[in-house]
């Protein structure tokens, strides 16, 4: 398939990986409907970002958990509500999100079971082996956590392209190194305060 005319060359390519797995997840996983409360956990990294602008798009209602530096960004995105995470706790709310996509893993499994609505799913993009285990056996009433892997589809790339032609969707790049930078890349990504995407260029001739 053809790249929208409406990005550069480094804004495709920061899109595919984390638009990809937002739809899915938000999608098929979580079966988001419109009106639904989602809280996209990790807001302002490469899955983050896409699913603001997603759920937004599914015209959910979006709570972007992320840290206070990167608030304004994610409001930018489209997020209706945004709980910093170094300043408050995210999972105050109990019974109340239909959906929570977490990007970031790291609170207790219970406390975002607790966080859900009944009927409520816990979507974990990144899960430890721990975590993943809990997850096959937690169901608190009708509540219930998956997993996976998104696989990149032409459909769902298509679906991708439609929406960036729309205007819902756009590319979040954090910063760009060349091929022969990329140790430093993968130091920047180690970092876990990159916002949106990393990218990869070809290094000059």
């Amino acid at each position: 398939m053809h790249k929208p005319h409406v990005l550069s060359h480094g804004q495709a390519a920061a899109l595919p990986f984390g638009a990809i797995t937002a739809l899915q997840f938000l999608r098929d996983k979580g079966r988001l409907k419109q009106g639904q409360r989602l809280c996209v956990v990790g807001a302002s990294g490469a899955v983050g970002v896409a699913a603001v602008q997603i759920g937004r798009a599914m015209r959910a209602r979006v709570t972007a958990v992320c840290s206070a530096a990167n608030a304004d960004l994610v409001r930018d995105l489209g997020a209706h509500e945004v709980i910093a995470h170094d300043e408050e706790a995210p999972f105050t709310r109990e019974g109340y999100y239909d959906v929570i996509l977490d990007a970031v893993g790291t609170a207790p499994l219970g406390l975002r079971m607790r966080a859900l609505a009944p009927k409520g799913r816990l979507l974990l993009v990144y899960a430890g082996l721990g975590t993943e285990i809990g997850a096959r056996f937690t169901r608190r009433g009708g509540r219930r956590a998956k997993s996976g892997v998104a696989t990149e589809t032409r459909a769902d790339m298509e679906e991708i392209a439609r929406l960036v032609e729309a205007g819902d969707l756009r590319a979040v790049i954090d910063s760009r190194y060349r091929l022969s930078e990329i140790a430093q890349a993968y130091d920047r990504v180690a970092t876990g305060r990159k916002r949106g995407a990393v990218v990869l260029l070809p290094d000059e001739v």
